[in-house]
């Protein structure tokens, strides 16, 4: 038995999906123009460790009225666990056009992983 080998073949399933979890805190989905002093919020991280970095880019739907502080995000081995929070913050305008809705949309851009 001193020289004895045995070799079986197995195989790991990988059942991960690749997504992400993205949520506003009550009260931090609405920003005002400057006077206010109102900035929303937006959170979110990975549910599975990527391979290598996932670049998302965020945008409004009216730059014009309000906009994420950072355009780019990136999510890495050793971040993606970790909840990255931006800040959307009004355009200051002079108009008196109300309050005004719009959304944030929020894109991979860059990634190796399916």
């Amino acid at each position: 038995f001193d020289s004895l080998t045995l070799t079986l073949p197995l195989q790991n399933i990988d059942d991960d999906e690749a997504g992400w979890v993205v949520y506003v805190e009550e009260d931090e989905n609405v920003c005002s123009e400057p006077y206010y002093s109102k900035t929303a919020y937006i959170n979110f991280y990975l549910t599975v460790e990527p391979k290598s970095t996932v670049l998302l880019f965020l945008s409004s739907s009216d730059s014009a009225e309000a906009r994420p502080d950072s355009s780019f995000v990136s999510l890495n081995k050793f971040t993606w666990d970790t909840i990255q929070t931006i800040s959307i913050s009004s355009v200051d305008d002079t108009e008196a056009d109300g309050d005004i809705p719009f959304n944030v949309s929020i894109t991979v851009v860059l990634t190796d992983d399916p």
